[in-house]
Formats: structure tokens, C-alpha cells, sequence
């Protein structure tokens, strides 16, 4: 920085609060490597640094005809960029710990989740398993393996009237099932899923 008496750098801030452009630029060229420094070692990313002494700067310029009766800037410049920096590094910080935690709150719904989705199927399961033998598989056929009614019933040597009639009762065995061994919630869920799958 180059060296300035006070009344020099006082000339240049009553110039620049009249509107003079060329002393604003002075006093820019004068500070700007030093807060540009001191920023960056403070929030550790040179382009924020550049950004939050840029700021300064224009802030400075915006409110110029408050500065006439100053004597120096340097320590207006450098409280500002110390309270901006220290600013970006809080919010900074809420935005990690926000982010943390919406990862926590995510790992913790994905786990939720992935809890009842199995709850759900072994449900489901266990209400196939207390199938008659050939509903079973004729259910097993058509739902699991995606026979058609005539494939499945060639398969079982049974008319495709028989597999449309295993398939609904098997179908109401399965909701009343669920009914009877899941909590209200669950049911909701399950009965959305086998809405979609039976």
C-alpha cells in the first residue's frame, strides 16, 4: 500500500464525495490488494473474497457524501470486510449444518422407509404363504411369473375360469389379511400397493 499522509488521503475522500470517479479510484487501488488479502485468508475461497471486497468498495461509493469529513477509510474498509467475511463464514456454517442435517433427516427416512417397505412384503408374503396350495400357485403364475389366465391355466391343466376364480379369492384373502395383521397405517400403504399389484 502506498504510503499517504492524512491530510492527502482527506483530499481524496472529499473529492470522491463530491462524485470524483478518479479519487474513488485512487483509494481503490490504494486498499483493494490489502483487504483482498486479508479477506482471503479469512474465508479461504478467492472468489468470495474478491466478491465480498468488491462489495465494499461499492458500498463505499453509494454512500460517498457521508465520507467528507474523514480523515482516513482504512479502518471503515477493513470493518467491513472483517464483519462481511465473518458474515459468509456463519452463513456458511448454517448452510453445512443444514445440509448435514437434511442428509441425517434423509439417511434416517431412507432407513424409515426401506423398515416398512419390508414390513409391507413380508405381509404380503405371509399372507400368500396361507394359501390354498393350488391358489398359491396360480397366483404365483399370473402375479409373480406374468402368465396371462390361459398360460397359467395350460400350465395347471385347469380352465381359465378356474384361474380367474383362484386369483380373485386369493386377492380377498390377501386384503383381509392384511386388515387383521397391520397397524392402520401400514394398511393404508399395503392396500395401496396391492391396489396396484393384485
Amino acid at each position: 500500500m502506498a504510503e499517504n499522509t492524512p491530510y492527502h488521503e482527506q483530499d481524496l475522500l472529499r473529492s470522491m464525495s463530491a462524485g470524483d470517479a478518479a479519487a474513488f479510484g485512487t483509494i481503490y487501488l490504494q486498499y483493494f490488494d490489502l483487504l483482498y488479502a486479508r479477506t482471503r485468508d479469512m474465508v479461504k475461497d478467492s472468489d468470495i473474497a474478491e466478491d465480498i471486497v468488491q462489495e465494499i468498495f461499492l458500498r463505499l461509493w453509494d454512500r460517498r457524501a457521508k465520507f467528507a469529513g474523514y480523515e482516513k477509510i482504512s479502518g471503515w474498509l477493513f470493518v467491513c470486510c472483517y464483519n462481511s467475511s465473518l458474515n459468509y463464514l456463519k452463513q456458511l456454517d448454517r448452510e453445512r449444518q443444514r445440509i448435514t442435517e437434511l442428509g441425517r433427516l434423509s439417511g434416517w427416512m431412507d432407513e424409515k422407509e426401506m423398515a416398512v417397505q419390508e414390513q409391507q412384503f413380508r405381509l404380503l408374503e405371509a399372507a400368500i404363504d396361507q394359501l390354498p396350495p393350488q391358489r398359491k400357485k396360480v397366483f404365483q403364475l399370473c402375479k409373480y411369473d406374468g402368465l396371462s389366465y390361459e398360460q397359467a391355466a395350460a400350465n395347471l391343466s385347469i380352465s381359465k375360469n378356474t384361474v380367474k376364480e383362484h386369483l380373485v379369492k386369493a386377492s380377498a384373502f390377501i386384503r383381509d389379511y392384511v386388515h387383521q395383521y397391520s397397524d392402520n397405517s401400514l394398511t393404508i400403504i399395503s392396500l395401496i400397493l396391492l391396489h396396484e399389484w393384485l
